[in-house]
């Protein structure tokens, strides 16, 4: 029979599962926080945090080269020139 553990492992790889058990107890340590099931926990809330940060990222990328090409075109018309 495969663990819970294991599972987590084959479902996110090992260093995401280190990510999530880390970002677990660092909440319950935080906020005094038990759970019935630490597992279900990942599952319902934890991984998705994990995984969802990439995509946070990505996005505040994103957000700063718009921000940057926004500044450039403006000292762009700013100069002179016409879009």
């Amino acid at each position: 029979m495969i663990s819970q553990y294991e599972e987590l492992i084959e479902k996110y790889g090992s260093e995401k599962t280190s990510e999530i058990i880390e970002l677990l107890n660092n909440y319950k340590e935080a906020h005094g926080k038990k759970y019935k099931s630490d597992y279900h926990a990942i599952l319902q809330w934890v991984a998705k945090e994990v995984t969802g940060n990439k995509k946070k990222h990505i996005r505040q990328e994103k957000e700063i080269d718009f921000r940057r090409r926004e500044i450039a075109l403006n000292r762009w018309i700013e100069e002179g020139n016409v879009p």
